[in-house]
């Protein structure tokens, strides 16, 4: 019996009510419920909160602006034997996402970025966490438009607030310094609070050509790399494994 208010008392906090296996056990034995009776409880709560995760998920995968699903699963890791799949694994337990540390994928086109990308961010919706996807050019017409329409600190707002920010394609588009410095306005304001994945074809040497300013790139790779794990992609582009 002693199980059966660990499990119920464990479901009832999970839904927000406040209780203790004392109390419960207090309750069950007034009103004589047995071990059927306690069976249905837990079996019933237990329904009730996989239905409440099942709409927070969905709700969050619709707000996450995730263009297409990708699993870690679906991934073929023999194709892209530079990747070392544990290290993959280690990360979509989420530990890099709960210490507030940054991910960057590089490597030629269509070798697998944006699936890990948006795999790792899929794990988090898994376990009911806030992300948000973005390519780097629509972050940079974003944050430019709202300084434009004098909304710039309440989009920051809206950016830091994801547990995983997902920028997409850096360096598919050239930006302005001024666009360039809203970037680094971001990626300080969310620097060791939450956790950003970044995927680009340019290795950092080359970011400077992306964000137009040598010392402007400094401080976002300082900021960005400072706790990033890295991982460059050196295989063939996968969407074109079957091209004669």
């Amino acid at each position: 019996m002693t199980d059966f208010f660990t499990k119920i008392t464990k479901r009832l906090n999970e839904l927000g009510v406040s209780i203790d296996e004392r109390e419960l056990a207090h309750m069950a034995k007034q009103c004589g419920a047995g071990h059927d009776a306690l069976q249905l409880t837990e079996d019933l709560l237990t329904l009730i909160a996989t239905r409440k995760m099942e709409r927070k998920v969905a709700t969050l995968r619709k707000f996450s602006r995730i263009p297409v699903s990708k699993r870690l699963e679906e991934f073929d890791f023999t194709f892209q034997p530079s990747i070392d799949k544990e290290y993959v694994a280690r990360l979509a337990t989420l530990g890099f996402v709960h210490e507030g540390e940054n991910i960057l994928l590089t490597g030629d086109p269509g070798c697998g970025k944006t699936h890990l990308a948006i795999a790792l961010a899929e794990e988090c919706l898994d376990h009911g966490m806030r992300v948000y996807f973005i390519t780097m050019g629509d972050l940079a017409m974003k944050l430019l438009q709202a300084k434009a329409d004098d909304r710039l600190a309440k989009v920051l707002s809206s950016l830091i607030r994801p547990d995983l920010l997902v920028i997409d394609e850096l360096g598919y588009d050239r930006m302005s310094v001024d666009a360039a410095e809203l970037v680094f306005k971001l990626i300080s304001a969310r620097y060791e609070r939450k956790s950003i994945i970044i995927t680009t074809n340019y290795q950092i040497s080359q970011w400077p050509e992306v964000f137009g300013s040598a010392a402007l790139t400094q401080v976002i790779a300082d900021k960005f790399i400072h706790h990033a794990h890295v991982i460059n992609i050196t295989g063939k582009s996968y969407r074109l494994r079957n091209v004669k």
